[in-house]
């Protein structure tokens, strides 16, 4: 392109031309001259880039369906909030996955996927289909599941860091445990109540300056359509030839389960018993688990485990709460967890403690059989149903495909679904976010689609299009698939005063009563400063003094803003007592004389207590380290962050 510049043009017209081309290139680079505009990014971290596709799609699949879940659809206000947080997560994500490599942090993605097979069931095509259906590839799976182990080694290593010293303990349990004692006195706003005259002007003057207090929140009606599993069950039949030919192909999966013999070693407990009680039968299990583990230490590497009946026999004399029993057959349905517990156990050698019906087991291994295929007449039945519940799933997943591709052919309206396929179109009754919810609402996933923003479209009906489909209780008899849209809108509205009249009075009441309580409260405080005497200017006023007692920090008799206020003042000396006032949520004022403080000690607590809180202390502070070290760590990073492309984007409902 430059040499054909130069043949047709020479001297300054040629000068100029190519001046005009790099300063393009450098102000907007040379996408602009080829017509494709660079990917808009949200964030450049250390020159790994966020763009705003990816973080939009990953804000809207995980963060926003997580919290609508939970606590319906968020405002806009809301919304933004919860992308300012997701976007400082990602940063920090990126920032620690940088440190971990530049560490020498090291788990490859083979790694990883040998992890994957080693799971009951694993299929690499499963797995590759399973992903596909949600845009994602084996390769991009592995690399997310790498850098979350590389998180979390980061995590690791910065946690273990951390220690809490015995000097810290004691400091810390002396103020945890602190017990303070005060004398108090309430007056009661409600004591003002029948002294406060409130008229109309009064009562209209508070509705309009609290205007917002009495809004009748915007509402919708929905209407769906839905499409149950349960329709089709009655529709397909199965031959006995299709059940000949199951029974050949899966013949091994028609296998009864093997037969398990066992003596035990049973320390009883009931399911109801007290932490206590549980501990102690949990102690007395392990203790004798760690006599029978203490025979196999010794052999040699490569030794075939050494058996452990004589020894297991005498040890149940000596822990057991049961008799001796040569061997039982353990029932793989009503006693489950006993025969699962000898899964891989060889014969002759003992389980892992296990919980049972009666308390915490201990199993040994006499005998066992493996289970014999079952003869077709006695799994006719077994195969007639799972062959009636395959036809059933694959007729109504081809009506649901098919749901699923009219509502989105006819997205303005559920007519054309609700004709061809008849099903009846429902609605649901008035709604609003946040408030109760009714009939399929309540159902979380519905929730999210109803109040997302294609659907809801800020209550705008003719920008309203139909949801997604939504595919509930998949491979369970009451599975089901709903399509829903927004039917009507009704904006948000102010009460009418004559609606709130009373409410009203209440409010304006409780806080002129609050009000009052307050200022002479203040005065009393004041008088207590200058004399220090509670009981005396109280016997003037005719207000109860009440004292607290020694108390904690943790008192729950005492209005809790009382108690927090306390633990927040000082030591009281002999020359210097702290006063102080607080103001209840109920409107009364509670004006108060801090008289004695005891600091926590450790003096009767043991030693098991001791290293609990030692290590509950370590952890909170190992948080606060990692905390400090992601901080420092992205001062020092090069970060770019354009918060403006977050805010801006069209996820917000």
């Amino acid at each position: 392109m430059l040499q054909a510049i130069r043949d047709k043009a020479t001297g300054l017209v040629a000068m100029l031309i190519i001046g005009l081309i790099i300063v393009v290139f450098a102000l907007w680079g040379i996408e602009s001259w080829l017509g494709e505009p660079p990917i808009p990014t949200v964030a450049n971290v250390n020159g790994t880039l966020i763009t705003q596709q990816n973080f939009n799609n990953e804000f809207q699949h995980s963060r926003l369906q997580r919290y609508t879940l939970k606590y319906g659809a968020p405002n806009v206000k809301k919304t933004r909030e919860l992308k300012k947080q997701f976007l400082d997560e990602k940063v920090n994500n990126i920032i620690r996955f940088q440190a971990a490599t530049e560490n020498g942090y090291y788990y490859s993605m083979s790694q990883i996927e040998t992890d994957l097979r080693r799971s009951p069931g694993y299929s690499r095509d499963l797995y590759a289909n399973y992903l596909s259906q949600n845009g994602r590839t084996i390769e991009s799976d592995l690399a997310l599941r790498q850098k979350t182990v590389y998180e979390y080694q980061f995590n690791y290593a910065i946690r273990n860091t951390e220690f809490f010293t015995k000097g810290e303990l004691l400091a810390n349990w002396k103020m945890q445990h602190r017990k303070v004692e005060f004398s108090f006195v309430t007056i009661p706003a409600k004591s003002f109540h029948n002294e406060i005259k409130l008229t109309d002007q009064q009562l209209k003057d508070y509705y309009k300056k609290n205007k917002k207090r009495f809004i009748v929140p915007a509402a919708a009606k929905f209407s769906y359509i839905q499409m149950d599993y349960s329709n089709f069950t009655k529709i397909p039949s199965v031959s006995n030839k299709d059940i000949s030919k199951d029974y050949l192909q899966y013949k091994s999966n028609y296998r009864s389960p093997s037969t398990r013999k066992a003596s035990h070693l049973l320390v009883k407990v009931t399911k109801k018993a007290s932490a206590k009680k549980v501990a102690a039968a949990l102690k007395k299990i392990n203790e004798a688990y760690a006599k029978l583990a203490e025979v196999q230490k010794s052999r040699r590497p490569g030794d075939a485990p050494v058996k452990v009946g004589r020894l297991f026999k005498k040890l149940v004399k000596q822990y057991s709460d049961d008799k001796f029993v040569a061997g039982y057959v353990i029932d793989p349905v009503k006693q489950k967890s006993l025969y699962d517990a000898l899964n891989k156990v060889p014969i002759g050698l003992n389980s892992k403690p296990v919980r049972g019906d009666k308390g915490f087991y201990i199993l040994y291994l006499t005998k066992s059989t493996a289970g014999k295929i079952r003869p077709l007449d006695e799994v006719k039945s077994l195969i007639r149903e799972k062959l009636l519940g395959f036809k059933a799933r694959k007729l109504y997943n081809v009506k649901v495909e098919q749901m699923t591709a009219l509502v989105f052919e006819n997205s303005e309206s559920l007519e054309v679904a609700s004709s061809t396929l008849k099903l009846k179109i429902k609605t649901t009754d008035w709604v609003s976010k946040g408030g109760k919810f009714t009939g399929v609402l309540q159902l979380p996933k519905v929730r999210t689609e109803a109040f997302g923003k294609d659907v809801y479209a800020s209550g705008v009906i003719d920008d309203s299009v139909n949801s997604r489909t939504i595919n509930l209780d998949n491979g369970k008899p009451e599975a089901r698939s709903i399509v829903i849209r927004l039917k009507k809108y009704r904006p948000s509205s102010y009460k009418a005063f004559d609606q709130v009249k009373a409410e009203v009075q209440k409010l304006l009441l409780v806080e002129i009563a609050s009000n009052k309580a307050k200022k002479l409260g203040l005065s009393f405080l004041k008088e207590l400063k200058l004399s220090s005497d509670i009981k005396g200017i109280s016997k003037s006023s005719a207000w109860i003094v009440k004292k607290s007692g020694l108390i904690n920090r943790f008192n729950t008799k005492l209005p809790k803003e009382l108690v927090q206020k306390a633990f927040k003042l000082g030591v009281p000396l002999k020359d210097k007592k702290y006063i102080s006032s607080v103001q209840l949520t109920n409107g009364d004022y509670i004006v108060f004389i801090l008289s004695k403080s005891e600091y926590g000690t450790m003096n009767k607590v043991n030693v098991q207590t001791q290293k609990i809180y030692q290590l509950g202390n370590a952890a909170m502070y190992s948080e606060v380290l990692l905390h400090n070290t992601l901080d420092l760590l992205r001062v020092s990073a090069d970060v770019v962050v354009k918060p403006q492309l977050v805010l801006k984007s069209d996820n917000e409902n």
